[in-house]
């Protein structure tokens, strides 16, 4: 079986941030949407006004080419001004150059002369003033306007890329200004382009036309520098011509005399030897043998040997047939070598001969190569005087034909520049577009209206939502009580004066089921002792805790058993009205007096619920809460009913709050949603903590329906068919309930 890569997931804290992020956003949007609409609004109008308001601009576009290299009208002559260029680099530096030079000072102003735009009204932003002006401001606002510079910063050009051809364009408010303009600035840039050859050239060919004249007169100079050389030194080509094959001769010569010579005196050598030697017939030398009478004389001498030898077998020695033979014999022998020696002095007197024809080529040779050396000598400066002169030549040539093609050149108007396609009157405005500046509007306006709901949630420092006092305060959560408006409806309402015992009256109302979880997560809270007093206090006034103690004790006088609700406010009390009761007796006759607590409570209509209520507004409201006599009233209270509830001042307010704190069970905290700032809880939390009170949590107040901020409570009501209702009333005082929520 094959490994499975198990899938990668997301930190459950990550996931559980961005959630939080994201709800938090969401939140925002929900609860500011008028500020998303009415930003939105606001810049998609503006934007509008702008864009209709605005004067359409219209922009023309001439296109230029611009080649590397002008056309070649003469094939055999070289531009003498070279107005393109090669190479990838060069002609990108090229190319941005031309870019300047279009927009550059030269080609505006000859653009404002040709077409005086420093007197057209139109161009120097006068046509729309110029109703209003006199003909002296006109004049003086016209001296005072830089037309060139102006003309110069309206200057657009495009080079694309890989092209030759720039694109010159201008925008204006008039099309058929735009377009007329624009083909005046290509004009003026390829006629900016062809004076400035032309000028080049005129300054090249006055500098080169001197320059000839004077390499003319050093080439002259250099010639007659030569001509006397030769003159004086006769050096001239035929000299050295003649010295050159002299020489040439004699070294031949003295070649051909001396192997002469060689070759004599090595015959005369084997001469010498065979002239000395007993057989004058027996050596072999070619011009010995070969010599005729030689030959003669050997065959003779072989006749008179073999004569001699036939003699010699018939007769003695002395006869004289042997010895006529014999004498015979000797003097053949005697007359060749007499004539060897004859062949030797003749072959002695050519080696002599030899000798001194080879003494005199060398002779020959010693003065032909003085001659030679003396005539080298003299070549190198010759030869200098030569090159010098062919020098001078070759320059004044190359200037000469280059001032003939400048001569050429400059009859020939080519340019590298020309217009491909002149500008067209534009149909259409390139600004404002409308449905460009339409889509960045909205989309502007949905990104600022966006940002600023967010913005100003993130700078809301008020209480809105669990998160803000789990995390952020460290407070237990005990649930949400609505704006008792919006849990109603205007199908159902309930009278002004009931509004305070709403759950009674609407026990299935959304708002009932909101009580109900607060008493339920109270009774979880602590399951190992019954929570028998509790005090509910508030960071500031006006956040609605006595309505939420009023609402309390009816939902847990109808599950919990006999429960009263005690108003500790003797600053300003409330819960009698809550119920229609009179304060006439309560705490403060209690805590002054000896009679038990019977006589102040006084029973509601809801069933198990009474309220002892305040009492006369006494001088000294904090003198009371601090007697033994308040202690006294809790255990009283304690041992009649199961449930005992005290209605206390703010504790940002007076301190009573914390006083009672001391002597109940636990103290709940109610806050304003998007009302109480988390600082106001925060210091109430701990005010209570320096008392070592019980905080058994915090209830969100007056919260709306609409914001889904504050958690699951009202889509859970919605899926599970609580029916709403609404009662609106309003508000005539401080003492009287809030319009559309439960104050305190």
């Amino acid at each position: 079986m094959a490994d499975t890569i198990p899938t990668p997931r997301r930190p459950e804290g990550e996931s559980n941030q961005l959630d939080g992020v994201f709800k938090q956003f969401v939140s925002a949007i929900g609860k500011r949407k008028w500020v998303v609409v009415l930003t939105f609004m606001l810049v998609v109008g503006v934007d509008a006004f702008i864009t209709v308001s605005t004067r359409p601009i219209y922009r023309a576009s001439v296109a230029v080419v611009i080649e590397k290299t002008p056309p070649r009208v003469l094939s055999n002559v070289s531009e003498v001004v070279d107005l393109g260029t090669g190479g990838y680099w060069a002609a990108r530096e090229y190319y941005q150059t031309q870019s300047a030079i279009i927009k550059s000072r030269d080609v505006a102003t000859r653009v404002v002369e040709r077409l005086q735009l420093n007197r057209d009204p139109h161009f120097l932003g006068l046509d729309d003033a110029e109703s209003t002006l006199g003909e002296a401001e006109r004049e003086a606002i016209m001296r005072g306007v830089d037309a060139v510079l102006r003309l110069q910063k309206r200057v657009e050009v495009d080079l694309p890329r890989d092209t030759m051809i720039a694109n010159i364009s201008l925008r204006d408010t008039s099309p058929e200004f735009a377009r007329d303009l624009v083909n005046a600035i290509a004009e003026a840039y390829r006629d900016q382009n062809l004076d400035y050859k032309k000028r080049a050239i005129r300054e090249a060919y006055s500098e080169l036309r001197d320059i000839a004249k004077e390499l003319e007169a050093k080439k002259r100079a250099s010639e007659q520098a030569l001509y006397d050389f030769e003159l004086k030194s006769n050096i001239s080509e035929n000299r050295r011509k003649t010295v050159d094959a002299n020489l040439d001769n004699l070294n031949v010569r003295l070649r051909d005399v001396h192997a002469r010579r060689t070759e004599l005196g090595i015959r005369l050598r084997q001469m010498k030897a065979y002239a000395s030697s007993d057989d004058i017939f027996g050596v072999g030398i070619d011009s010995i043998i070969s010599d005729p009478l030689m030959m003669e004389l050997k065959r003779k001498q072989i006749d008179i040997s073999v004569r001699l030898k036939d003699e010699s077998t018939n007769f003695l020695e002395k006869h004289p047939k042997v010895q006529s033979l014999t004498q015979q014999f000797d003097y053949t022998k005697q007359t060749a070598r007499k004539h060897i020696k004859s062949l030797v002095t003749a072959i002695d007197n050519e080696y002599q001969r030899a000798s001194s024809v080879e003494k005199d080529v060398l002779a020959q040779l010693d003065v032909a190569r003085k001659e030679e050396y003396d005539v080298n000598f003299k070549k190198i400066e010759y030869e200098r005087l030569k090159a010098r002169l062919a020098e001078d030549k070759e320059f004044y040539d190359k200037i000469n034909k280059r001032v003939g093609e400048m001569e050429l050149t400059s009859q020939v108007e080519t340019n590298n520049i020309r217009v491909l396609d002149p500008a067209t009157l534009p149909t259409s405005p390139i600004t404002p577009n409308m449905r460009l500046n339409l889509t960045i509007g909205v989309l502007l306006g949905l990104l600022l209206g966006l940002t600023l709901a967010f913005l100003l949630d993130f700078l809301d420092v008020t209480v809105k939502n669990r998160e803000d006092l789990e995390q952020g305060i460290g407070m237990t959560f005990l649930g949400l009580v609505p704006l008792l408006g919006e849990a109603g409806g205007e199908d159902d309402p309930v009278a002004p004066e009931k509004r305070d015992i709403y759950i009674h009256l609407r026990p299935s109302s959304i708002a009932a089921e909101s009580v109900r979880s607060v008493r339920t997560n109270l009774l979880f809270m602590m399951p190992e002792r019954p929570l028998t007093a509790i005090v509910v206090t508030s960071p500031s006034p006006s956040e609605g805790k006595t309505t939420v103690v009023v609402n309390l004790g009816i939902a847990i006088a109808g599950s919990s058993g006999r429960t009263v609700i005690v108003d500790t406010d003797l600053r300003r009390p409330r819960l009698h009205r809550c119920f229609g009761i009179a304060n006439d007796l309560g705490v403060s006759n209690y805590v002054i007096s000896n009679e038990p607590v019977d006589r102040f409570i006084k029973a509601t209509e809801i069933p198990n619920l009474d309220l002892l209520p305040s009492g006369p507004i006494p001088p000294n409201p904090a003198d009371l809460i601090h007697t033994r006599r308040m202690r006294a009233l809790l255990e009283e209270l304690k041992s009649k009913y199961q449930t005992v509830i005290f209605d206390s001042p703010p504790v940002g307010m007076v301190s009573d709050a914390a006083v009672l704190a001391q002597l109940v069970d636990g103290v709940i905290v109610v806050a304003q949603a998007g009302s109480s700032t988390k600082e106001s809880v925060m210091n109430t939390k701990r005010q209570l903590d320096k008392v070592n009170a019980t905080i058994l949590g915090c209830v969100l107040n007056k919260t709306s329906m609409e914001r889904r901020t504050y958690g699951y409570y009202y889509q859970y009501g919605r899926r599970y068919g609580y029916k709403p209702y609404r009662t609106e009333t309003k508000d005539s005082g401080d003492d009287k309930p809030v319009p559309g929520a439960a104050a305190t």
